[in-house]
């Protein structure tokens, strides 16, 4: 039995290790800007990865590739860090709250598509009223400093503080949320006969 456990466990942190993989070559290679006054705001889906391991190993292995992504990025940041810290607040805060609901509707017993489906719907509201509060609060706090490094010249006020906040940074985590969570509900069905077996050994 601990042969076993030993066997998956380092199943898990492989499995885990080629989603932070993927996660951190999503967010160099597929990232796209976002249409509008800032175009200094992207969209990537490297959520992606980090959502398939919260929900087929566990929320633990899902703020690893989340962690290992944002580590790694910061080697190369533009933004003096304060990219990769609003990307790592949003992250988490979304995909944790796709995870857990999902996660808990689907423990029960006599699992059915019907139930299946609400627990994607459930998850996917979560995550995203998380993202905008998450991206909302965070941005309010960095968004000072972070034109003070892109654009020291220029003065910051609440207005344009609150401008960002409503017109680049809540439709830019709108279309994060909808890219990264829409991918994941058509994803995960597919992936969940394959490792259904890493499934049930979740901690």
């Amino acid at each position: 039995m601990n042969i076993n456990k030993k066997k998956y466990a380092a199943i898990r942190l492989t499995v885990c290790g080629v989603l932070a993989a993927l996660s951190i070559i999503f967010y160099t290679l597929l990232e796209f800007p976002v249409p509008g006054a800032y175009g200094f705001l992207k969209v990537n889906p490297s959520d992606i990865p980090a959502i398939l391991a919260g929900i087929f190993l566990s929320p633990f292995y899902a703020i690893g590739v989340i962690a290992i992504r944002c580590i790694v990025h910061l080697m190369n940041t533009t933004t003096g860090g304060l990219g990769e810290v609003v990307d790592f607040v949003i992250a988490i805060a979304s995909v944790l709250m796709f995870i857990l609901p999902v996660k808990l509707i689907q423990l029960k017993p006599d699992l059915t598509a019907k139930r299946t489906a609400i627990s994607y719907i459930v998850g996917v509201l979560a995550a995203t009223v998380a993202a905008v509060i998450a991206g909302a609060l965070i941005n309010l706090v960095t968004f000072k400093a972070f034109m003070g490094l892109m654009a020291p010249t220029v003065p910051v006020n609440w207005a344009m503080t609150k401008d960002f906040i409503l017109f680049g940074g809540t439709p830019c985590t709108l279309l994060r949320s909808a890219l990264n969570f829409g991918a994941a509900v058509v994803i995960c069905p597919i992936l969940a006969p394959t490792l259904k077996r890493i499934y049930s050994l979740s901690v």
